[in-house]
């Protein structure tokens, strides 16, 4: 399960990357709004929503990992599937 400081820590390397405004509106409120929400005490016992809100945090992953290390993963790949 998400925790407010995942997201929290997720939301500000997004804006520290540049990637925030790169995000689809829908994801960046679903973010915020459950940031609120874990802030005034909530608790995301939805598993579509935690699902979503892993895929929003896979999303902002990829948008913030470096070229290189997205380079060297599917090489690596490559090589062990040979």
């Amino acid at each position: 399960m998400p925790t407010l400081l995942s997201l929290r820590a997720l939301k500000s390397r997004a804006l520290r990357r540049g990637v925030w405004l790169r995000l689809d509106p829908a994801a960046r409120a679903l973010l915020d709004a459950s940031i609120l929400y874990l802030r005034r005490g909530g608790r995301i016992k939805s598993q579509t929503l935690a699902e979503a809100l892993r895929a929003v945090a896979e999303r902002v992953l990829v948008l913030t990992t470096p070229i290189r290390v997205l380079a060297k993963a599917i090489g690596m790949a490559i090589a062990r599937a040979r």
